[in-house]
């Protein structure tokens, strides 16, 4: 799904950027569900960042993730973070104009024809996004996720997990 986000772009930096497991529904700019490997899964765009909540089929919460530039929280991104249930990676990829350019087109194809896909751009920035696919695992949900930096050619994506325990939906995935 394309989301055309009608504020204007800020350009940050990937060092500012902070991991979550706790911090609670944040305003989205534009949201998609889905249901998935028998949870709710939904990818909300926070503008230059994003929010996935996973919640069980009687609703019950299960997971917040949340990367965003978070006021009065420390900048933390980390490489690799393992919770119970939940995975993490991220890298940062720093490209040259044109190589930015083109990774930029991919992340737009790809999360646009995704069936579980959302993709942000602002409006004169066409190089700013930020995007989020997410897929049904055997073991239960992952995402990945693109949030360009145009002013340093730079895009951090990430890669998370969520794992079902065994007889956390009583045996019905």
């Amino acid at each position: 799904m394309l989301a055309h986000l009608d504020i204007p772009f800020v350009d940050t930096d990937p060092r500012r950027l902070a991991l979550s497991l706790d911090t609670g529904q944040l305003p989205a700019l534009s949201q998609l569900t889905a249901q998935l490997g028998g949870m709710t899964v939904t990818l909300a765009l926070l503008g230059a960042s994003h929010q996935v909540r996973v919640s069980t089929a009687d609703t019950a919460h299960v997971l917040t993730e949340t990367l965003a530039c978070l006021p009065g929280r420390e900048p933390y991104l980390p490489a690799r973070q393992d919770h119970s249930q939940h995975s993490f990676i991220s890298r940062v990829d720093t490209h040259d104009g044109r190589g930015f350019a083109e990774a930029v087109a991919r992340i737009l194809s790809d999360a646009s024809d995704a069936p579980h896909g959302i993709v942000g751009h602002y409006p004169g920035r066409p190089d700013a996004v930020t995007a989020v696919i997410a897929e049904a695992t055997d073991a239960g949900i992952a995402w990945d996720s693109w949030h360009t930096y145009p002013q340093h050619h730079q895009i951090v994506v990430t890669r998370s997990q969520f794992t079902i325990a065994p007889d956390f939906t009583g045996g019905n995935r």
